[in-house]
């Protein structure tokens, strides 16, 4: 559980991405971590080991002020939790609040991709995230957007989320 809670206070230390202006969306598909999804640009990736045979994938989009963001976190085999539910949803996603240095304004038990998730609304005193948050097998699935106040209900944001999508399951 400390990998899983380091990964997510993690999660918002991004390097700094230049800008990308894009107008359409691209699927980007990571076979070898069973998922798709659509981004406004090609996401930059990079990968750390969290400790514990736990490693993250991290796949980020910056476009002026808003951020787009995927990971996915490969835990040790046998780690990923059997059957999670809101209690498991609820650490996760208080890491990621604290991590990202944000408030947590509503979260809500889901269906997400065909799996239990949680979805939340979290705010900084400049921009709003909508983030979901599911775990199949061993794998814990991400999915973020950042932008102004006010966003989160914006079709950019829930395309995102939308099209996010599991390989193979």
């Amino acid at each position: 559980m400390r990998a899983i809670l380091l990964l997510i206070s993690l999660l918002f230390t991004f390097s700094t991405v230049a800008a990308q202006q894009h107008n359409e969306w691209q699927l980007y598909r990571s076979v070898a971590d069973g998922f798709s999804i659509e981004m406004p640009g090609t996401p930059k990736v990079t990968t750390q080991e969290l400790g514990k045979g736990a490693i993250q994938k991290m796949f980020f989009v910056e476009v002026g002020a808003e951020s787009y963001f995927a990971s996915v976190v490969q835990l040790a085999p046998g780690d990923g939790p059997r059957d999670p539910g809101e209690a498991y949803f609820a650490v996760l996603m208080k890491a990621y609040a604290d991590g990202s240095t944000t408030t947590l304004r509503s979260s809500r038990m889901t269906t997400w991709a065909g799996h239990t998730a949680m979805e939340g609304i979290s705010d900084s005193a400049a921009a709003t995230h909508l983030i979901d948050i599911t775990a199949v097998g061993d794998r814990i699935y991400l999915v973020v957007f950042a932008g102004a106040k006010g966003s989160e209900n914006e079709p950019k944001a829930k395309h995102l989320r939308d099209s996010f999508a599991l390989l193979g399951n």
